[in-house]
C-alpha cells in the first residue's frame, strides 16, 4: 500500500485533534498512534486511538468533494430508512464537512470476503432474504425519474475501456454483439425514462459484513442515483460463481432466490438491464485478467484468478447466446 502524502496526513491530524477537542501540538504522541488502514489517493481511512474520554473510532478523510458527498448521502439515507431486523450500518460519530471527514464507530467483523471464504459462501451464515429486504428499503427512500448523467457517463466510459482492453479474449461476433448492447443502451437512456433510486453503488459481498447474528452494510462512497437494477445485478452477478464447484450446483439458485424474495420486486429484462449486467461482468473479467498477470500475487492466487477469468468468459458467452436466441424468437 502506498503511503499518504505529508499534506494529507496533516489533514488527518487536524481531524483527529478536532475529534479529541485539543490543539494538534497537544496530542502529538496520540497522532503517532493513528492506524492507516486504506489509502487510495483520494481517501485516507483508518482508526484514531482512544484519548481521554474519547473512544477509538474509524475515520475516513476524503480529498475530493464527490466521495465525501456520496458517502454522506448514503449514510444519512440509511439512517433514515425503515429498519430491517438484523441488518444495520455503522453509527456515525460525526460528519466534518470542512475537512471532508466522516467518523464512524469502530467495528469488528467476521471474515466474509477473503479469497478462501469466498469459496464457501453458503457457510458464512448470511441471511440473503434480509440483505435483499434491506436493499429494497434503502432504494425506496429516494426514487426519481430524473436521469443521472454523471452515472451514465462513467458507466459508458468504463464499458468502452473494458471492451477495448479485453476484446482479444472474444470472437469478432461477440465483440459486435456487445457493441450492439452498448449502443442499444445509449439509445434507450436517450429516449426513455426509467426509475432511478438511491444506489449503494458497490453493493456486494465485500461490503456486507457479519458480526454475530447481525449483518452490517458498509462503504457508501459510490452512493448516487442509479437504475433500480444496478445494485441488484452488481450483487448477484458477482455471486454467480457459487453455482459451480466447489459449491453445490444449487447454491447460487438458493442465494439469488432468497435475495430476490427479500427485495420483493421483479426485475424486468430490458436494454438497460442487459447493458448493466454485461458491464458488471466485464468489470469482473478485467479484474481477473489483470490479477492473473500480477506477479505480486502468489502462484496459487493467480491460478484462482485465471480460473475465475475462464468461468466469467463462459458466463458472458452464455449470456450473449441466450440473448441472441431470445431476439430470434421475438
Amino acid at each position: 500500500m502506498y503511503s499518504p502524502t505529508t499534506e494529507q496526513m496533516q489533514v488527518v491530524h487536524q481531524v483527529a485533534a478536532a475529534y479529541w477537542q485539543q490543539p494538534v501540538d497537544k496530542v502529538l504522541s496520540q497522532l503517532g498512534s493513528i492506524e492507516v488502514l486504506k489509502f487510495t489517493g483520494g481517501k485516507v481511512a483508518g482508526n484514531f486511538p482512544a484519548h481521554k474520554s474519547f473512544p477509538s473510532v474509524f475515520f475516513k478523510v476524503y480529498f475530493y468533494d464527490r466521495g465525501y458527498r456520496f458517502e454522506t448521502a448514503g449514510l444519512k439515507a440509511a439512517a433514515e430508512m425503515t429498519p430491517v431486523e438484523g441488518v444495520r450500518v455503522p453509527s456515525v460519530i460525526a460528519f466534518m464537512p470542512e475537512q471532508k471527514a466522516i467518523l464512524l464507530e469502530k467495528r469488528a467483523w467476521e471474515d466474509t470476503s477473503s479469497p478462501w471464504k469466498r469459496l464457501w459462501v453458503n457457510k458464512l451464515g448470511i441471511d440473503w432474504f434480509k440483505v435483499g429486504a434491506w436493499l429494497r428499503a434503502f432504494h425506496d427512500t429516494q426514487t426519481t425519474y430524473e436521469k443521472n448523467d454523471y452515472f451514465l457517463r462513467k458507466k459508458f466510459e468504463k464499458f468502452e475501456s473494458h471492451l477495448n482492453d479485453l476484446k482479444h479474449l472474444f470472437t469478432p461476433d461477440q465483440v459486435d454483439k456487445m457493441n450492439q448492447i452498448y449502443n442499444s443502451a445509449r439509445e434507450y437512456f436517450e429516449k426513455n425514462q426509467c426509475e432511478w433510486v438511491i444506489s449503494h453503488g458497490d453493493f456486494g459481498l465485500d461490503n456486507i459484513k457479519k458480526s454475530g447474528s447481525k449483518l452490517e452494510i458498509i462503504d457508501f462512497e459510490d452512493c448516487q442515483p442509479a437504475p433500480r437494477e444496478f445494485d441488484v445485478l452488481n450483487c448477484l452477478a458477482r455471486l454467480e460463481y457459487t453455482g459451480r464447484f466447489p459449491h453445490r450446483g444449487s447454491t447460487y439458485t438458493e442465494i439469488s432466490h432468497q435475495f430476490l424474495e427479500g427485495y420483493n420486486r421483479p426485475l424486468q429484462k430490458s436494454d438497460r438491464y442487459n447493458f448493466l449486467y454485461l458491464l458488471i461482468k466485464l468489470d469482473m473479467l478485467e479484474t481477473y485478467f489483470r490479477r492473473s498477470k500480477d506477479g505480486s500475487f502468489g502462484g496459487g492466487r493467480r491460478a484462482i484468478f485465471h480460473l475465475s477469468q475462464t468461468r466469467c468468459l463462459a458466463q458472458i458467452d452464455q449470456f450473449l447466446v441466450q440473448l441472441i436466441k431470445m431476439e430470434k424468437v421475438c
